[in-house]
């Protein structure tokens, strides 16, 4: 029994064919002009890049990063200057001064030099700035060498060295020098404030200061005295 208005099946099997390949006809030219699909005959190279599946390539290598340098040591003070004036050229608490300056004496000697006793500290800023001011000024560094050998005694919390020093002088403030001849007799005490000038030293008083307390001048003052003496009798 037939329906009203239902087509025979075999007409709308025939109809549903030709409106298939009639749309297959409208959409092709589309996904040619997109590049969605290779048109016919075209070399593999004229498809579009986006169809094609790309091989990541393997990353490479990293280059290996240099090592990085070592941090330089933190100086507790400026390094000493590049002479042999200094028997001992650190403040350190662990040094036993006494013994520091029999060893002293011994050079001094043998060179013919007086010892200047540097008692200071890495901790004080002036003792920092003579330090400085001992690598830096060449007149200065070219006395002491000519005259001295310079031994530093260490002061601080850690090693005040009160009895080595007071066996010297009492001394009110550091840095402070004491000029010894070569027996170890104590000829002069010398405090660097009248030495000092702004935040450095004053040359020309260093420089007096040293003159006044060398070999040279230590002898010319005993023979003057001995021949004061030969003219009183």
């Amino acid at each position: 029994m037939r329906y009203p208005g239902h087509a025979d099946k075999k007409s709308f099997r025939i109809f549903l064919g030709i409106s298939a390949v009639a749309y297959a006809a409208l959409l092709i030219p589309l996904y040619v002009r997109d590049g969605a699909l290779p048109r016919p005959g075209a070399a593999p190279s004229m498809v579009a890049a986006s169809a094609i599946p790309q091989k990541l390539a393997p990353a490479e290598p990293a280059e290996p990063s240099a090592p990085s340098e070592p941090a330089e040591p933190v100086l507790e003070e400026p390094p000493p200057p590049t002479t042999a004036v200094f028997t001992v050229d650190r403040y350190d608490p662990s040094r036993d001064p006494a013994v520091d300056l029999e060893e002293t004496l011994v050079r001094a000697r043998d060179e013919e030099k007086h010892v200047l006793v540097l008692v200071g500290g890495a901790w004080c800023l002036w003792s920092r700035a003579l330090e400085v001011y001992i690598r830096e000024n060449e007149e200065t560094a070219a006395a002491l060498g000519r005259d001295y050998l310079v031994m530093k005694v260490n002061y601080s919390q850690a090693n005040e060295n009160r009895i080595f020093i007071e066996s010297l002088e009492e001394i009110q403030a550091i840095p402070h020098f004491f000029v010894l001849d070569s027996e170890g007799n104590l000829l002069h005490s010398q405090a660097t404030g009248p030495l000092e000038k702004g935040p450095a030293y004053n040359t020309e008083a260093v420089i007096a200061f040293l003159a006044d307390w060398t070999p040279a001048k230590k002898t010319g003052e005993l023979v003057k005295t001995a021949e004061s003496g030969e003219n009183d009798n």
